[in-house]
């Protein structure tokens, strides 16, 4: 009898397992907790950590929206398997208009390298384009990735919209940026991981790459104005350049000088002109590259964002040195920190600077991100386990509590001046 029940129960549960997994991807009515106000673009910042965006692309004559998905392998768990290394996930993506459902699917993805070495390289990231077929409107996507192995799930929401597709005039690609003389369409540049938005390594000079569609527009001339701007909306670089239209899709490319900017992130605007039309696109370029001149031309802060994790003998040495003496400090300074010196990527110096544009793109408010109290405390521990927060506590201040379990620790934060500068009252283990 209790070895009959037990089967029962096992079946009932089995039962209830797989009805779980369909209804996670069957379309179905029913509001998602996603808003039309989300961003097209974001990052999961917690394990496994990802990121998606939504654009409007062309297929043939019509406008689909593409979403693109990027995991780096280390947010990956691999085990030995016959080719070497794999690991096994799932890519969940729940389309919703006007709160309710209209599509859905679920991608059941696996990865395979040779060895360790190759999740150690700055490409060792898994992309994938998903092309859907929708009506013009504004959508929101629920996108999920789930990796059973590690029992984790991450989730983004996105919002996307398709304009509608009139013959004659022109739209404009996302923008991305790579090095110069690079040849190809843009998805396959893209898929192979030498267009990107964010930049490590010291760069003088990239280039900017898009793609206008203009079917129905035979050859146009096209005028293309791009402007460059930092945080605070400022106007740093400008230009204009002219194109010869080809049949249908015309590659459009142009450099933009970045060898003396500091570690930022920075917005480029666009506007493409063509057959008396006008397109727009604007799209963000993270820069944690450290050019010889940029760490001249910002010496202060360089040295002083790296008070988180240097020695007090290493920042002074810095602040004296020549400028070539700097450079060598510098380099010797992050290889002393890299965990695997014989690859490519220092994962101790990406992370710091991950951590620290992260830090400026959430906590900036009267002053830069990584000044703040939330961002140093960010900079230094990573994300916390838990937030909580009040925006109407008892003294009528906004109040954030982040939790760091894994080391017993909490940090109480207020808004005192309702800035959203928020200043550290408290820590306590």
């Amino acid at each position: 009898m209790d070895r009959r029940r037990t089967q029962r129960g096992r079946a009932r549960r089995m039962l209830a397992g797989i009805l779980l997994g369909l209804l996670a991807v069957l379309p179905v009515a029913g509001a998602s907790t996603c808003s039309k106000d989300s961003p097209s673009r974001a990052e999961h910042l917690q394990r496994p950590r990802f990121r998606a965006e939504v654009n409007a692309a062309v297929q043939g004559d019509s406008t689909c929206a593409l979403l693109h998905v990027e995991v780096p392998y280390s947010e990956l768990c691999f085990r030995r398997s016959p080719e070497g290394l794999a690991a096994q996930f799932e890519l969940i993506v729940h389309i919703y208009r006007r709160d309710r459902q209209v599509t859905g699917d679920l991608w059941p993805l696996r990865v395979t390298v040779p060895d360790r070495n190759a999740l150690r390289s700055r490409s060792a990231t898994f992309q994938k384009d998903l092309l859907f077929s929708l009506t013009p409107g504004t959508y929101v996507f629920d996108v999920r990735l789930s990796e059973p192995t590690s029992g984790q799930e991450g989730r983004l929401c996105l919002a996307g919209h398709l304009p509608v597709r009139i013959p004659g005039r022109p739209l404009l690609s996302p923008l991305m940026f790579g090095r110069c003389a690079l040849s190809g369409p843009m998805m396959g540049l893209r898929q192979g991981g030498v267009l990107r938005r964010e930049f490590t390594e010291p760069q003088d000079t990239l280039c900017a790459y898009a793609e206008l569609y203009h079917h129905g527009l035979a050859r146009p001339e096209i005028t293309l104005a791009w402007r460059l701007r930092g945080a605070d909306g400022e106007t740093l670089r400008e230009g204009q350049v002219q194109f010869e239209g080809e049949e249908e899709v015309t590659p459009l490319s142009w450099p933009l000088p970045v060898g003396d900017l500091w570690l930022n992130t920075y917005t480029v605007a666009v506007t493409a002109t063509a057959g008396g039309y006008r397109t727009e696109a604007t799209t963000t370029l993270s820069l944690q590259a450290e050019s010889g001149e940029a760490l001249a031309r910002f010496l202060a802060e360089s040295v002083d964002v790296l008070s988180f994790i240097a020695q007090e003998e290493e920042l002074i040495a810095l602040r004296a040195a020549s400028p070539e003496e700097r450079r060598r400090l510098w380099e010797a300074f992050w290889r002393r920190r890299d965990p695997t010196p014989e690859s490519e990527l220092n994962e101790f110096k990406e992370e710091f600077f991950r951590r620290v544009q992260h830090a400026n793109r959430r906590f900036g408010a009267l002053r830069p991100g990584w000044q703040t109290d939330r961002g140093e405390v960010y900079i230094t521990y990573g994300d916390p386990d838990d937030v909580t927060r009040d925006p109407h506590s008892a003294n009528g201040r906004p109040i954030e509590v982040w939790f760091y379990d894994r080391i017993g620790r909490r940090f109480v934060f207020v808004d005192r001046n309702g800035y959203g500068d928020f200043e550290l009252i408290r820590q306590s283990w």
